[in-house]
């Protein structure tokens, strides 16, 4: 059912009550985040924390414009992307795939995403077990940026 909701347009997050904001993932990854979101500085690129259930836990981006479409399409804290609520995502199919995933235009399944480009890569504790996602997000026209730290990561 909500799946046919996000494709004939409707926002595609899900909010949740249990929003860890403050957690273990968030407080060891906050110096990184702010060194990316540093350097994605002018690029119009999101930087987004998601835990390992694709709840964003943290967002960063200097530019207001990414800021509204990221608001828009409910890519906030508190939102989850999981691939079984949201459809085909980069967030959602890292999970699944727990590998990185870039996702654009209309590969995504939500309508309201099809404007956007992502590029998502788990991360991992030290035992090797998926803890949560960075995703890189931008319009579709910007997919270069987006991808280019993902794609290095691999």
């Amino acid at each position: 059912m909500k799946l046919a909701a996000c494709r004939v347009g409707a926002a595609p997050g899900t909010p949740q009550p249990d929003l860890d904001d403050d957690g273990p993932l968030r407080w060891a990854a906050a110096p990184i985040l702010d060194q990316v979101a540093g350097e994605l500085e002018g690029t119009g690129v999101g930087l987004l924390l998601t835990d390992a259930r694709g709840q964003v836990v943290d967002r960063r981006a200097a530019d207001i414009s990414i800021l509204t479409r990221l608001d828009r399409i409910e890519l906030a804290p508190g939102f989850l992307y999981s691939e079984d609520l949201t459809g085909t995502n980069a967030i959602g199919t890292a999970i699944a795939q727990q590998a990185p995933s870039v996702v654009t235009g209309t590969e995504h399944f939500a309508d309201a995403l099809t404007s956007m480009a992502c590029a998502a890569t788990p991360v991992t504790d030290g035992a090797g077990e998926m803890i949560g996602v960075i995703d890189l997000t931008c319009a579709a026209e910007g997919l270069q940026p987006a991808a280019a730290p993902v794609r290095q990561a691999r």
